[in-house]
């Protein structure tokens, strides 16, 4: 059985997102260029099977934006009852008030890293 202390968290997003994780310590970190549509669902499928077949992946940020590139992989995942990887879909910067979308990502980053983030 894996040790807490041994599992890892990824994140699939955009550069704003991925380095935003990054400063908080997160071990794999997949940015994804939005301005090719078609490459997006692409990387997006190849960097998502490959961290659920990582056993020390246990949770998985994923930007709601590129989620719905790979929905029926998502989908799949979710109804195979799996315990882990927990797949975490965050929304991106353009769909809300930037000013709410700063406090939804502050509030979940320090609930991950157990500290408050100023941003």
């Amino acid at each position: 059985m894996m040790k807490s202390s041994d599992s890892k968290i990824a994140v699939i997003g955009d550069e704003n997102l991925v380095n935003g994780f990054k400063l908080a310590g997160v071990d794999y970190c997949f940015i994804i260029d939005a301005a090719d549509n078609a490459a997006v669902g692409d990387a997006v499928n190849k960097n998502l099977k490959s961290l659920i077949e990582d056993n020390t992946v246990s949770i998985i940020v994923i930007l709601e934006d590129y989620a719905r590139h790979t929905r029926e992989l998502l989908t799949q995942i979710r109804e195979s009852k799996r315990i882990s990887p927990v797949i975490i879909e965050l929304p991106s910067i353009s769909q809300f008030d930037p000013e709410q979308v700063k406090k939804y990502y502050k509030e979940l980053a320090g609930k991950f890293i157990g500290r408050e983030l100023y941003i």
